[in-house]
């Protein structure tokens, strides 16, 4: 599901938290500066309203349970919903591969979930993706060359993929605690796959013959390839800004389709793509990738920000100074026909 809205105030983008990934020190650090961060922008950038995004992956329901997200992540919650209730914030949550089951469960009634979020601003289309689709994207369409000839349509291979892969994300939350391990292995075979009567109560019939198709129509090794892939960090996956943005600007046909609302199957000046997942802060032009909160191979406390007239700028929060920890950049693109427009 998409959701789209215009917007006329700030907009703050986080992506990558990753809350509760463990019950350690260093995550402990990082949540305690996230609620600062919070309050920060409800004093500055959000104190009279405007929109929240967060970008995916916000929680890692691979590798705890609801139970302990809810619990390790109460203080940040309830600086969300301060967030909401006294700035008049709108919170959106934007699903990744570590919490797509968000999108049918959602714990947290603070803020509405999606795929995709379609922001509309300054006469332009903002799209905010968490990004592992161009994973998927990648990997199936440039490396996978032995995937069967049953369905030899590239966006056809993919949306049936994504698909597989969607129903995979919200398996993994019937695993709490072992999720991410197991993903590795859970495909192993069809008989495991009988033996998960957990897994499988989750699923409809519906789910139950998709998978059952899936597995037969993809080469084996090369979905156990594919999921490998993926459940790599990304500095251990080789994530690269530019190769997305590749995706993105040559090859998106197939990914803007499978978008409900979407009425674009190219990217030009008209339209800005946000996404997450690779972990690294990086743009070029009308394409960014926002970073992570602290999570490898970023090494700092990344967000974006886009004000109320279109522009937007990749930044750093710096929690020793409550402050920036680098001066906004701010980009804006194609400035002739804005200011042609006006």
């Amino acid at each position: 599901m998409s959701r789209t809205r215009a917007s006329t105030g700030s907009v703050i983008v986080v992506s990558d938290l990753h809350l509760a990934e463990k019950n350690d020190q260093k995550c402990t650090k990082d949540e305690s500066n996230f609620v600062n961060f919070i309050e920060y922008i409800a004093s500055n950038q959000l104190n009279n309203g405007g929109d929240l995004i967060l970008l995916g992956d916000t929680f890692d329901f691979w590798r705890r349970s609801e139970d302990n997200i809810k619990k390790q992540c109460s203080p940040i919650i309830n600086a969300l919903k301060n967030l909401r209730v006294e700035n008049d914030v709108r919170i959106h949550c934007v699903v990744g591969n570590h919490d797509y089951n968000l999108i049918w469960n959602n714990p947290f009634p603070i803020f509405d979930t999606m795929d995709e979020y379609l922001l509309l601003k300054n006469k332009r289309e903002f799209f905010f993706i968490h990004g592992y689709h161009f994973d998927i994207y990648k990997y199936n369409i440039r490396q996978m060359n032995d995937l069967s000839q049953e369905n030899d349509n590239k966006c056809d291979r993919y949306k049936t993929l994504l698909g597989f892969f969607k129903i995979l994300y919200r398996g993994l939350y019937m695993l709490p605690e072992s999720g991410g391990q197991a993903m590795g292995n859970i495909w192993d075979s069809y008989e495991f796959l009988k033996e998960e009567t957990n897994t499988l109560k989750l699923y409809d019939k519906h789910d139950i013959e998709m998978l059952m198709r899936l597995m037969n129509i993809f080469d084996k090794n090369s979905i156990e390839m594919l999921i490998k892939q993926l459940n790599n960090a990304p500095d251990k996956r080789n994530a690269n800004f530019s190769e997305f943005e590749s995706i993105i600007r040559n090859e998106s046909k197939c990914i803007w389709q499978n978008i409900n609302g979407c009425k674009t199957d190219m990217i030009d000046n008209d339209h800005v793509v946000i996404f997450g997942h690779i972990h690294i802060s990086e743009q070029n032009g009308n394409i960014a990738s926002v970073g992570s909160w602290n999570k490898m191979p970023n090494k700092s406390y990344s967000y974006m920000e886009i004000n109320g007239d279109g522009r937007f700028s990749l930044a750093k929060w710096d929690p020793k100074k409550d402050t920036y920890l680098e001066e906004h950049k701010w980009e804006r693109y194609n400035v002739e026909d804005d200011e042609d427009d006006d």
